[in-house]
């Protein structure tokens, strides 16, 4: 995807000088996205994301040219209209974000002219009454509510949500108008609906959170910071994560950071565990960590995701070598007890370093302990334990470079050579495997190691995954040697940024971002080059505040730019 994207980014330059060139090129370029999506698996949806950038881009060119805005709109319909694969779904709200004031009109016209008929003999009050409205008329409304949030028209929207009901959404988009106008506490009555509706109804929970963050920017702009602050607390209390503690730091004043950091951390030891170890993390309470981790069965270790438990491992590897082996131990264990063979590698990763870390402790008998129940329980697992049986007698697996280093120390120099080209065919054979790859970088073989970063590959889905976690290591090893190929890999696993997604997915687009920056600033020494990069995401986007709030928090001078 990174490819067509520099692609899209050069047509994007045209838009100011050569409008109608860049219309065309769009234009060629949708048509090729349509003829290519029966070849190509697109289960992770960038190839649509990617298409409905080029629409928005379209639509902006159009713009620019000065093209009839009806037009426009009656094309960009038509498109719509005749969508097979799920490129425009939605793509009326996110186009009106980029319209102009005349788009807007016109798009507002067409749309009214169809349905406000229709729209005016409905009488609906209730999320459960309007799932019963035909789904051409439920997008038309969302059609214009989009159009009337772009034109701040909140006299129209009001009137369009008295005839289909007001939820929650409606009052935050109404408070975020009111709030633009600088009138706070019209803003605030809205957030207070829309809370209120959220509570009447648990099907449409999830505008609950945030509403009650509008709420406490709200509080704390007409001066009641102490009340967003026993807010914040409040959601802290009830569920510890990185987000709410993030949250509450924003109202506690500097003068009490000391004691309330004491609260936070003594609400900890009451919290669920899987919730409070990003917030140990964060504050760096890791002897407390430590002591959960230390306190906390195995059992219970080996049902928490490993999102969760390996960062934990690998900041207390150094602090507390055995609370990090516990959890290595119940990560591996975790892998093998699936039977998910692709993943045996990791497992055996984990049980070295869960091995090396208690024999560095003097914790030997708990790693005899590991070794007796795999070698009765799992015996069966022959593709498991083969490489298990390797690390066992100290030799680590056959991928591994630990095994590698020890293997050539052995070997006298007249063996090495007989063994050493069967080596290299099992490395060309296994080249995309990521020990390989760490064997070639100490063999310093980096050019060979550098090979795997120039392929395309599929954008991972989560922020901390195995393979990814493994492969970064070794980018970051590369990245004084080779700054562009390395920085061209990184902007590959950027996901699609001009159009709406979870909060989870604009964290990890904000953390391959901030990888990108690093790259630029601190690597390159490219700080124009950076500037590029980022401000047309940043403009892009300003309309997204959850966005805007992840990517300030992640990417270092975000705010800045």
């Amino acid at each position: 995807m990174q490819e067509l994207t520099d692609v899209k980014n050069r047509i994007d330059e045209l838009i100011k000088t050569k409008p109608a060139r860049a219309v065309l090129l769009y234009e060629i370029f949708i048509a090729g996205c349509y003829e290519k999506i029966e070849e190509i698996d697109d289960s992770g949806g960038d190839l649509g994301q990617f298409a409905e950038g080029l629409f928005c881009s379209w639509v902006k060119a159009r713009q620019a040219m000065k093209a009839d805005p009806v037009d426009t709109i009656r094309r960009l319909l038509t498109w719509i209209k005749n969508d097979d694969y799920g490129f425009c779904y939605k793509l009326e709200e996110e186009t009106t974000k980029v319209l102009n004031k005349n788009g807007l009109k016109a798009f507002r016209a067409i749309i009214e002219d169809g349905s406000l008929t229709k729209i005016n003999a409905i009488k609906t009050k209730s999320a459960q009454e309007q799932q019963q409205i035909p789904y051409e008329l439920q997008n038309d409304i969302s059609t214009l509510k989009a159009i009337y949030r772009e034109q701040c028209d909140i006299s129209s929207y009001c009137k369009l949500c008295e005839q289909t009901g007001y939820q929650p959404d409606d009052c935050e988009t109404l408070a975020n108008i009111y709030k633009t106008r600088g009138k706070f506490d019209a803003a605030l009555e809205w957030v207070e609906r829309g809370l209120n509706l959220s509570a009447q109804d648990k099907s449409i929970d999830f505008c609950n959170s945030s509403l009650k963050v509008s709420k406490r920017e709200l509080l704390k702009k007409l001066g009641r910071n102490s009340v967003a602050l026993e807010s914040a607390w409040a959601d802290y209390r009830n569920c510890p994560s990185s987000y709410s503690y993030e949250e509450l730091l924003r109202y506690i004043p500097k003068k009490d950071k000391t004691i309330w950091h004491q609260k936070i951390v003594a609400t900890l030891e009451t919290a669920p565990l899987e919730s409070a170890i990003e917030v140990y993390i964060i504050t760096k309470e890791l002897n407390l960590l430590a002591k959960r981790i230390l306190e906390t069965k195995k059992d219970q270790l080996k049902d928490y995701s490993h999102y969760t438990t390996q960062p934990a491992a690998e900041v207390l590897e150094k602090a507390c070598p055995a609370a990090a082996a516990k959890i290595y131990e119940c990560l591996g264990f975790r892998i093998l007890m699936k039977g998910k063979s692709k993943y045996y590698s990791f497992a055996h990763n984990h049980f070295q370093k869960a091995k090396n870390l208690y024999e560095s402790q003097g914790l030997v008998k708990d790693w005899q302990k590991i070794v007796e129940d795999i070698r009765e329980n799992h015996r069966r697992k022959s593709s498991f334990v083969v490489d298990f049986e390797r690390i066992t007698s100290g030799m680590g697996t056959r991928e591994d470079p630990t095994f590698y280093k020890e293997f050539k120390k052995e070997c006298k120099p007249d063996e090495w050579a007989v063994y050493e080209p069967h080596i290299i065919n099992l490395l060309e054979e296994n080249e995309d495997d990521v020990q390989s790859i760490k064997i070639r970088l100490h063999r310093n073989e980096y050019d060979l190691a550098l090979q795997y970063f120039k392929k395309p590959r599929q954008r991972p889905t989560y922020c901390f995954c195995y393979e990814e976690s493994e492969i970064l290591s070794v980018a970051k090893a590369l990245e004084s040697r080779y700054p562009d190929e390395i920085l061209l890999f990184y902007k590959s696993n950027v996901g699609n940024l001009n159009s709406s997604s979870s909060r989870k997915t604009y964290h990890y687009n904000a953390q391959v971002v901030e990888r990108v920056r690093r790259m630029y600033v601190d690597v390159m020494n490219d700080v124009d080059g950076w500037k590029k990069y980022a401000l047309p995401i940043k403009q892009s986007n300003e309309k997204r505040p959850a966005f805007q709030e992840i990517f300030n928090k992640v990417v270092r001078e975000w705010e800045q730019l």
